[in-house]
């Protein structure tokens, strides 16, 4: 069943004549604080105190204390604050809020929206959905808007009065408040569907609403054809309509009216109209946002960003300090008391959009490696593709061919979000800048451009002489960017500068061993710091202690960068959820929180059987998180989510770990020819051969990339890659067992020389002899490398033929596998690695070959191994039993070795895979002591050690732990060898078991 929550009537207000003042005038209460909102929180605000999560869908509420949603207009419209929001930050939480939100918009309304007779706040959900689908890419949302347009624009507009959609289906008035939004509504279709026929339809709604709802003199809007009265609401929408169609001179004359329009304050620029309670309250966020959009595109800072900072300066100070929200009258302070996210949605549009630097994206200039169609039409080396990047508006791109040529850029370091672009027309010729008239602005993530987003197309003659600046407002990122030249322009550009950020990284749901405070008020084993991850919203933390307890978890995998932090209040009563206010998420690198960072306090009480989700925006990365309870808070909290990505650690000059490569972006090719990887403009591509890899790109002199695998691998490995130069020879490197920038092994090869070099603890050696060099010329096909890394054996082969074969048991074990290069571009392909032996297994020494003996084994397999000796227990769960021996039947007869070695040797018996947090040593050391033989090894275990149990064939005896990490068992002089078997239980309940094969050594 569809519920159907009716609008509010924008309108109503005219209906019987009636009039508003264009604004009320109120006394000056608080002055501004200069620069110093911050939009982040204000958005935060909102939407930790409005914002329902329901899984896959979202809403926001009406106000404070209800959990009714907001009225179908107003709703479309806040969803456009988090529009803005995610336009901000790029946040990836915020992203799946915007699907979350129009997922809720259609199961409460539906997606065909005729049954609201109002056109108008058809018009407000079509602009949401089709901004919602140019972030997200999902097509479903354009679709339900193309429909529910076609369909409201063919009830709505006729030709009495000349033309003009009607305000709703009773035909009483033609509006500013339905007109203006549909001219918004119809440029969107025409610009996500390149349907100029949706252009056309946008051109003739502003026509008729600039003849008739418009004063060209003074650029006031009128609400009605009868009404004159101007609405910030009208003057936004308008603006916005005569931006996209390039009427420039009415879009400011319309902004000059909304900017005398309001408050006087002491900067001299006027505080927007303190509207109250009702469908005005959110009508100045929809003239700031369509202003700043104006602004931006139109590169015109300077008339109204002091303006715009003024407002949101004058918003800021006004704000509640309980809660951080902001009501939209923005030179008194906001009351306390019930408040409605209609009322604070106006300040959430109005910091969002208005440019603050320190709250901005790091958009920068991008740069990197020019290509695009070669050639000029004078045949000479001027007028190329080199001049439209070149710094200089005096020389152009000239192209060979009339109509297709482009110039554009392989960006460096990855891809990149793309926020806005400047152009400078070719100026030499008073016919070029008519030339760019449908020229296209593109990314790519295809060197070929076949998977082409166009992110601006030049719809008017650009001015002779200047830059034009462009807004752009599509997340996606892109490896390639591009001006496209229409038919008959010779791409003739002077210059084009594109600026963006590196695109963020995606956000997952961490997890981790759980941390924090022991016990429960009960004094029993429920309501501990496990419930508060456990997924279930009936089930809490209640802590011993009143103040000071918190749960948290060291998280899987490293460090990670938290994006978002769900969470939701002790359920059990009411009354309880006031705990959490003041409690603080943090993220620390110390285990003890003595580096502790604040992500984010909670400022108001939560809802009972709720999640609340805020957005964080601290880019350093954690290995702990957790959440801190207030003073009396009894650390009261039923579940906490944090979200976020992980970040590998900073690698060595020449392996740079950029973004996730993705497989399917490009062609695959098998080997490379002398054209496509010499000419500057192909990419190697990868062919994935393993699955176990995870590709990163990164930029060598910016023409080629190198990759990391972030897979780790045991001591015995196979690492594949063919192997080319872009322009001469320079030094190529193969890293495996590469841990962090102080620890790992590499191959380092270049023309004089091959050799192979370790780096512990941050002092690098040489690793055996040196080999022949190994030249890789530009234009050569790509050479096959192996590398071979084994205990004992590290083994370079180039072409077939061993150029390196060195003797070394390795320091490192395990770690990533990477390439990297200097001096010169390096070319790669076909990169693979192979764990010869399974992942972090120990490779097998040669003392303990399978026996050929076949001893009697209480094993019912009889597949040889290693060392036939019985599995610990088929079951990884924690035995009821009291003594949890790995094995169900003692050892009586361990296997006979042939030959008594005079030196403790020891082999570590393979055990099952648990994935398991728990190091052991991979060997043990074996001593006399009278009559008892030591045998020591380590053990480490991230969660923490609970329990400790050991056997000797099979017959419990005593172990010893010291220093946190050490071990020691005693043992009776008697037959060798000795099968020993640790097993660790820790403190998740966990149970690991480790097997060692001991050879006592002759006394």
């Amino acid at each position: 069943m569809i519920v159907r929550v009716f609008p509010r009537k924008k309108c109503r207000f005219f209906r019987h004549g009636a009039t508003v003042a264009v604004a009320t005038f109120f006394l000056w209460s608080t002055p501004a604080v200069s620069a110093a909102w911050n939009a982040d929180t204000v958005a935060d605000a909102f939407n930790t105190t409005f914002y329902i999560d329901q899984g896959t869908r979202g809403y926001y509420r009406d106000k404070t204390g209800s959990t009714a949603a907001s009225s179908f207009w107003t709703q479309a419209e806040e969803i456009e604050t988090l529009l803005d929001t995610y336009e901000r930050t790029g946040s990836a939480r915020h992203l799946e809020m915007i699907t979350e939100l129009c997922n809720g918009f259609t199961n409460t309304n539906g997606t065909n929206w005729s049954w609201n007779d109002y056109n108008d706040d058809i018009m407000w959900a079509c602009i949401a959905f089709l901004r919602a689908y140019q972030f997200t890419g999902n097509t479903t949302f354009r679709t339900i808007a193309k429909s529910n347009f076609d369909t409201t624009y063919a009830r709505a507009w006729d030709t009495a009065g000349g033309g003009g959609m009607w305000w709703s289906t009773d035909k009483t008035s033609k509006n500013s408040c339905v007109n203006f939004p549909a001219g918004i509504v119809s440029y969107l279709l025409y610009q996500t569907l390149s349907d100029a026929t949706y252009l056309t339809t946008c051109q003739t709604i502003y026509d008729w609403g600039k003849a008739n709802l418009y004063n060209a003199s003074t650029g006031g809007v009128f609400d009605t054809l009868t009404n004159h009265g101007a609405t910030t609401y009208n003057q936004g929408t308008f603006i916005a309509t005569a931006n996209f169609l390039g009427d420039v001179t009415n879009a400011a004359l319309a902004a000059k009216y909304g900017l005398a329009m309001g408050t006087a304050s002491p900067e001299g620029y006027r505080i927007l109209p303190q509207y109250g309670d009702g469908d005005v309250a959110g009508f100045d966020g929809i003239f700031a946002r369509w202003l700043a959009r104006f602004m931006v595109q139109r590169d015109l800072a300077a008339d109204y960003l002091p303006f715009l900072r003024t407002n949101a300066d004058s918003a800021w100070s006004q704000r509640r300090a309980a809660d951080n929200l902001i009501w939209q009258k923005w030179a008194t302070p906001t009351p306390d008391g019930v408040m409605t996210s209609w009322n604070c949605s106006a300040a959430v549009a109005l910091t969002q959009v208005t440019p603050l630097d320190d709250y901005l994206p790091a958009a920068q200039k991008l740069t990197g490696a020019i290509i695009g169609t070669d050639g000029s039409l004078n045949g000479g080396t001027e007028n190329t593709k080199l001049a439209v990047f070149d710094g200089s508006v005096s020389t152009y791109f000239d192209a060979p061919t009339a109509s297709g040529a482009w110039a554009g850029l392989k960006l460096s370091g990855g891809k990149s979000v793309i926020t806005s672009i400047r152009y400078y027309p070719r100026s030499d010729d008073a016919s070029g800048p008519a030339r760019m008239v449908g020229g296209k602005f593109q990314g790519a993530t295809k060197l070929d451009f076949s998977d082409a987003v166009t992110l601006y197309t030049i719809a008017d003659t650009p001015p002779i002489g200047a830059y034009t600046t462009v807004a752009i407002h599509t997340p996606k990122g892109f490896t390639y960017v591009r001006y496209l030249s229409p038919t008959n322009g010779y791409c003739d550009v002077a210059e084009v500068e594109f600026n963006g950020y590196p695109e963020p990284a995606s956000s997952a749901k961490l997890d981790g061993a759980v941390i924090g405070t022991d016990g429960s008020h009960s004094g029993g084993t429920g309501d501990t710091k496990l419930k508060v991850f456990d997924g279930d919203l009936t089930t809490y933390f209640d802590a011993p202690t009143a103040s000071g307890a918190w749960a948290g978890l060291a998280l899987s995998g490293g460090k990670s960068v938290i994006t978002r932090i769900r969470y939701s209040p002790r359920n059990s009563t009411s009354g309880l959820q006031s705990r959490m206010l003041g409690g603080k998420f943090q993220g620390a690198n110390n285990a003890d929180f003595s580096d502790a960072e604040t992500l984010y306090t909670d400022l108001a009480i939560p809802a009972m059987s709720d999640y609340f989700a805020v957005a964080v925006h601290n880019t350093k990365a954690f290995a702990y998180v957790r959440y801190l309870s207030p003073a009396n808070g009894y650390c009261n909290v039923s579940e906490v989510e944090f979200y976020g990505y992980p970040v590998a650690p900073a690698l060595p000059a020449g392996v740079i770990a950029s973004d996730t490569f993705d497989n399917n972006e490009g062609t695959n090719y098998s080997g490379w020819t002398e054209t496509n990887f010499t000419n500057g403009e192909n990419v190697p591509l990868y062919s994935e051969q393993n699955a176990r890899l995870e590709w990163y790109r990164g930029s060598v002199e910016d023409d080629h990339v190198t990759v990391n695998n972030s897979s780790t691998h045991g001591t015995a490995a196979t690492i594949k890659v063919d192997v080319g130069a872009l322009d001469g020879t320079g030094t190529f490197y193969i890293y495996f067992f590469y841990q962090d920038a102080n620890n790992w092994y590499r191959l380092n090869v270049d023309g004089s020389a091959s050799k192979f070099q370790k780096r512990i603890g941050g002092t690098i050696s040489q690793v055996g002899a040196a080999g022949a060099g190994v030249s890789i010329a530009a234009g050569a096909s790509l050479q096959n490398w192996e590398v071979q890394v084994g205990s004992g054996t590290l083994k370079f082969t180039a072409g077939g033929t061993t150029i390196l074969s060195v003797t070394e048991t390795p320091g490192l074990s395990s770690g990533k596998v990477g390439l990297g290069g200097t001096d010169r571009r390096p070319v790669w392909d076909n990169f693979s690695v192979t764990d010869n032996g399974g992942t972090s297994t120990p490779t097998p020494t040669p003392e303990p070959t399978p026996e050929p003996t076949p001893e009697p084994t209480p094993e019912p397999t009889p597949e040889p191994t290693p060392e036939p000796t019985p599995q610990p227990t088929p079951q990884p769960t924690p035995q009821p039993t009291p003594q949890p021996t790995p094995q169900p039947t003692p050892q009586p007869t361990p296997l006979p070795t042939p030959e008594p070695t005079p030196e403790p040797t020891v082999t570590p018996t393979p055990t099952p895979a648990v994935n398991s947090p728990t190091e052991f040593s991979k060997k043990v050391r074996v001593r006399w002591k009278g009559r008892k033989a030591i045998v020591e090894g380590t053990l480490s275990d991230r969660d923490g050690v609970r329990k400790t149990t050991a056997t000797a064939n099979g017959k419990k005896v005593p172990i010893k732990l010291s220093g946190g990490e050490n071990w020691q068992i005693k043992l009776n002089a008697g037959k060798s060898p000795v099968k020993i078997t640790l097993t660790v239980i820790d403190r998740r309940e966990s149970r690991q078991v480790k097997s060692y094969r001991v050879t006592l050594p002759k006394k």
